[in-house]
């Protein structure tokens, strides 16, 4: 496991090495249940070095708790999955799938405080995507690069986040060309 999130009901799992999502139930005590479910992606993408299968990267709620997002590095995908709290093995159904650029590698995403729109920092590529999210529907709006482009730099977009006050957004990249 590389990203956890939790509600009163769930933990929430991305596996990067399995390529997989765990949902498990949590105990009065604290403690975790066996896994109520696990969900296996499937897939590659273009840099056979860091692509060759799936890595889930990252599992994050939409604001309003309906859905999980999940970053998928080694598929080039973001998954949206609704999230159904009350069922007790079908928590996780997928809904739809993003596809970004081929080769980029999604690693973090974050949504701006009003919810409507939601960024996703891609870290094989450095490059940052801008999307809306209006009527549960993701629209991408908008990419740039979050690095100077040099000759012969590595990139590595590791974590974003917003200034507290959530005028400025804030992308870290931990190649040599940081």
């Amino acid at each position: 496991p590389c990203y956890i999130i939790s509600d009163d009901k769930y933990v929430i799992s991305a596996n990067y090495t399995g390529g997989t999502i765990s949902v498990f139930g949590r105990n009065a005590d604290g403690s975790l249940t066996e896994a109520k479910q696990l969900i296996k992606h499937s897939g590659s993408s273009v840099n056979k070095e860091r692509q060759e299968k799936p890595h889930v990267h990252m599992v994050q709620f939409s604001p309003d708790k309906k859905y999980v997002f999940a970053n998928d590095l080694g598929t080039d995908k973001t998954y949206i999955y609704s999230y159904n709290p009350n069922e007790e093995h079908k928590i996780l159904v997928l809904k739809d799938v993003v596809t970004a650029r081929p080769g980029s590698g999604p690693r973090h995403l974050i949504f701006n405080p009003n919810g409507i729109f939601f960024y996703v920092l891609n870290e094989l590529d450095a490059s940052l995507a801008v999307y809306s999210w209006i009527k549960d529907k993701a629209v991408l709006i908008q990419e740039m690069s979050i690095a100077i482009k040099e000759e012969g730099c590595k990139n590595g977009a590791a974590d974003i986040r917003f200034s507290r006050d959530g005028k400025f957004l804030y992308a870290t990249n931990r190649g040599d060309a940081n």
